[in-house]
C-alpha cells in the first residue's frame, strides 16, 4: 500500500536526530501492520503541490503548529484536496491538527479553547466502539496530549 503523508507541520527539533520527519514516524509505526507500506511525503507546509486524489490510495494529514482557522498560503488547497478525496472515497485520516482540518473542510467549526492548552494525561470514554475495535480491553482509555484547539462541532454526516 502507498500512503501520501501531506505535512503540515514537523516535529519539534529535539526529536530530528531520531524522527526527521512525520513520514517516517508513519512508516515506522505502520509497516508492521501494513504488507508492503510504502510513504510518499508531501511538503504541504512549504507549498508543494497537492496530487491529484486519484492518483493517491490514502492520505494522512499530519500535526502542526498552525490553527485551521489561519490564513496560510497552503491552508484552503488542502482542504480542497480533503474534499476532493473525499468525493472519490479515498481515505484521509487525520492526526491532531489533521483531523481539525477534515473537519474544517466538511464544515465543522474549530477554534481555540477557551480553557487554554491541555497539557498532560486525558482520559477518554468510548462511547460506540465500531468492530475494527473488537475486542475493545476497555471503555476508557488515556493518551499524552498538548493541544489548544477543539472540533466545536461536527460536520454533516459526521
Amino acid at each position: 500500500m502507498r500512503l501520501t503523508n501531506l505535512e503540515t507541520g514537523r516535529p519539534p527539533a529535539a526529536l530530528s536526530p531520531d524522527w526527521p520527519d512525520y513520514a517516517e514516524m508513519m512508516l515506522t509505526l505502520l509497516a508492521p501492520h501494513i504488507e508492503d507500506l510504502s510513504v510518499d511525503a508531501i511538503a504541504t507546509l512549504d507549498s508543494a503541490p497537492f496530487p491529484a486524489p486519484k492518483t493517491v490510495q490514502a492520505a494522512i494529514v499530519t500535526g502542526s503548529a498552525h490553527g485551521v482557522y489561519e490564513d496560510t498560503p497552503w491552508m484552503e488547497g488542502l482542504f480542497d484536496f480533503i474534499r476532493e478525496a473525499g468525493a472519490q472515497k479515498i481515505p484521509v485520516i487525520g492526526i491532531c491538527f489533521g483531523h481539525q482540518a477534515v473537519a474544517k473542510a466538511y464544515g465543522a467549526v474549530v477554534q481555540k479553547s477557551n480553557k487554554g492548552w491541555g497539557i498532560g494525561r486525558h482520559e477518554y470514554d468510548v462511547f460506540a466502539a465500531p468492530n475494527w475495535m473488537d475486542p475493545l480491553p476497555s471503555k476508557q482509555f488515556s493518551l499524552a496530549v498538548s493541544h489548544q484547539d477543539l472540533v466545536e462541532t461536527l460536520p454533516a454526516g459526521a
